[in-house]
C-alpha cells in the first residue's frame, strides 16, 4: 500500500469526537482509538484513583508510547485518524505544570501529523465519564494548550465548527 496520511482530531473533553471518529471510519478512512481510557482503566484495576493526577508523566509516557505505535502501524487505508495526537500528552502536561522531558520534546518534533482538526469545547454535548475528570470550566484552558502546542511543533489546528455529525464529518472530509 503506498504512504498514508496521518490526520489528528484532537480538542477539549467532551467536545465530540468519539463520536466524530466513529461517523469517519470508512473502508479509506482508519480510525484509532484514544490510548488513554485503555491505560486509565488499567491504573484503576493497579488500585490508581486519578491516574493524570496522581502519576501525570509516567502515564503521559505510556500514552505517548500508544500513541507512537498508532502513528507508526502499518497503513491499512490511505487516511488514518487518530483521537488525539502524541503532542496531546505535552500539552496537558504543560496545563498542570509538569517539566515536560527533552526526551518527549525530540519526539515531538521527529512525529509530525499531515494535519490536525481540533474540536473546540462545547457546552451543549459535554457530559462527565468515569475517564473524564474535567469539568466544563477546564475545557478552555485545555482547548488553548492544544492549540498552542500543536501550532509550536509546526501543525497549526484547523478549528472544526460546532455543527451536527454530519456536517462536522462533511467539513473533516472537505480538508483531507
Amino acid at each position: 500500500m503506498e504512504k498514508h496520511k496521518r490526520y489528528v482530531l484532537t480538542g477539549a473533553p467532551g467536545s465530540g469526537k468519539t463520536t466524530l471518529l466513529d461517523a469517519l471510519q470508512s473502508d479509506q478512512v482508519t480510525c484509532f482509538d484514544e490510548v488513554f481510557r485503555k491505560l486509565f482503566l488499567e491504573a484503576k484495576y493497579r488500585g490508581v484513583d486519578s491516574p493524570f493526577q496522581d502519576e501525570p508523566l509516567s502515564l503521559s509516557l505510556e500514552i505517548i508510547k500508544g500513541r507512537i505505535a498508532d502513528f507508526e502501524a502499518t497503513a491499512v487505508s490511505k487516511i488514518h485518524i487518530y483521537d488525539r495526537g502524541i503532542h496531546d500528552a505535552i500539552a496537558y502536561l504543560v496545563g498542570i505544570r509538569v517539566d515536560v522531558p527533552a526526551h518527549l520534546i525530540e519526539i515531538c518534533k521527529s512525529h509530525v501529523y499531515d494535519k490536525v482538526f481540533i474540536l473546540p469545547p462545547w457546552e451543549d454535548i459535554f457530559r462527565n465519564d468515569k475517564e473524564r475528570i474535567e469539568d466544563f470550566s477546564e475545557t478552555e484552558a485545555i482547548h488553548l494548550a492544544l492549540v498552542k502546542t500543536y501550532t509550536l511543533y509546526g501543525m497549526p489546528p484547523i478549528v472544526v465548527p460546532k455543527l451536527s455529525v454530519e456536517e462536522r464529518v462533511s467539513f473533516i472530509k472537505n480538508h483531507l
